[in-house]
Formats: C-alpha cells, structure tokens, sequence
C-alpha cells in the first residue's frame, strides 16, 4: 500500500479575534486524529486562506478529507495535487503548524481559481509545498 501525498487550498471562514483559537483547535484535534491514522503533514492558515498537506494511506486520506469537507470554519476547498510518493516530506510531524504565515496568502490565492492552467497551477502546487516543508523544517518555530 503506497503513499498519498494530498494539497488543498480553502478560503477561511474564521473571523478575528477568535481565529487563533480555532486554528490552535484544529491543529490539535488534527494531531491526535492524524497520529491515530497514521497520517503526517502540515497546515498554513494565512487568516483569508488554509493551505493544508496530508500523507499517508488514500484511506486515511479520504476519511480525514470527509471531515474536513463538512467543516464550517472554511469553504471552496480546492485540492490542487493528489500523488504517490515514495517517502514522506513531513515523517516527524502529525501535523506542522508555526502559526498564521499572512505573506503566503499570495502563493494560495491562484490555487483556487478553477480557470487556473493545470501546469501553471502544479508549479504553483509544487511551490506551496517546497514552502510548507521550509516551515516545517524550522524547528526553532514549528511545533510538533
């Protein structure tokens, strides 16, 4: 059985102040859910915009993708890459997350235009990812 590596995009439902709350919520209820499943990766909330990172079984993938599609605190969920992958890019982490990242939010927005050139949008996929990983990698900022 091989390694889903899956990236969506979502525009934020959530409303100041009490965005960090919720975000702290998710992130913790997503760490305890995904080590169960056996799932790794990470999320950017950029306070407009999620971007989040999921490996690991399609099963596991697309019970927690189920979740997530019935969650009110974001809509037009926009998945932007779905691949096997031969090792994970976020093995130590049940789910990276450093905080809201606001300059991202650039990197996101073209990710959920339907109309968006598929290789245009892979490149931008590709990006986001090789960012979430440069954020991940950052122990000094990320929590486990």
């Amino acid at each position: 059985m091989g390694i889903r590596c899956l990236l969506y995009v979502s525009e934020s439902c959530l409303r100041w102040p009490d965005d960090a709350r919720e975000v702290d919520d998710i992130v913790e209820v997503a760490r305890t859910r995904n080590d169960a499943l056996d799932l790794t990766g990470a999320l950017i909330y950029t306070r407009t915009h999620f971007a989040q990172v999921l490996e690991g079984s399609a099963e596991a993938i697309a019970e927690v993708m189920t979740s997530i599609r019935a969650d009110a605190r974001h809509r037009n969920i926009n998945i932007v890459s779905d691949d096997a992958i031969e090792a994970r890019y976020f093995p130590d982490w049940s789910m990276a997350y450093s905080g809201p990242s606001f300059y991202v939010d650039r990197q996101i927005k073209p990710l959920l235009s339907q109309a968006t050139d598929p290789a245009r949008s892979r490149r931008a996929a590709a990006g986001l990812l090789a960012m979430m990983r440069e954020f991940a990698g950052d122990s000094s900022r990320a929590v486990g």
